[in-house]
């Protein structure tokens, strides 16, 4: 499976400041730890000696439900690199790239820290990187991406995680530049979709 995806040249050059931010590290970032480790994109906190987001490698546990028909699903485990134990994560998730108007083939779940205006999570330096400081919400705290390949993420069930890509990554600097969409950008998107 090739990790970088051929574009038009116009829109290398366009990409090319949110893309060079990750490109390096699928170089070196190719051994997977075991078959129950997905790659997943870090966005770590604060004004570390390097705030750019890093690709990483998450483990799974494969979860079955009993409930009706039963089925399988995967729950990452993100402790490590949430940094302190402040309470519970939360995440949100999207399955559609409102600024480039398209639907996506999976759901991308962030995951943060649910409390992290008020546990003192420092400012996430690695968005405003990746956004080239034009990012609409105060993201603050680590946050953990990942691919999900199912229907409608994890809590649907009968899915899994994948690897995310360099397209997965600019799907999300996307999703952090205009997160909060406002009703008008979702309609918008809807009426495109039509």
């Amino acid at each position: 499976m090739p990790l970088n995806l051929i574009l038009l040249p116009k829109c290398q050059k366009a990409d090319w400041p949110c893309h060079k931010l990750l490109c390096s590290h699928f170089k070196t970032n190719n051994e997977r730890p075991s078959p129950k480790h997905r790659r997943a994109i870090l966005f770590p906190e604060g004004h570390l000696q390097d705030s750019s987001p890093q690709l990483i490698w998450i483990e799974v546990e494969e979860k079955f439900e009993d409930y009706e028909d039963g089925f399988f699903w995967e729950l990452p485990l993100l402790e490590k690199h949430m940094g302190r134990s402040l309470g519970s994560l939360g995440r949100s998730e999207f399955e559609r790239n409102l600024i480039r108007r398209r639907k996506l083939s999976k759901v991308v779940e962030v995951w943060m820290r649910d409390n992290f205006f008020s546990d003192g999570s420092l400012p996430n330096e690695s968005i405003k990187k990746s956004t080239r400081g034009a990012a609409r919400h105060d993201w603050r705290g680590p946050l953990v991406v990942l691919k999900y390949i199912g229907l409608g993420g994890m809590y649907m069930g009968n899915g899994k995680y994948d690897d995310m890509n360099l397209r997965d990554f600019r799907d999300t600097a996307d999703f952090f530049l205009g997160y909060p969409f406002s009703a008008d950008e979702q309609a918008a998107f809807e009426e495109d979709s039509v």
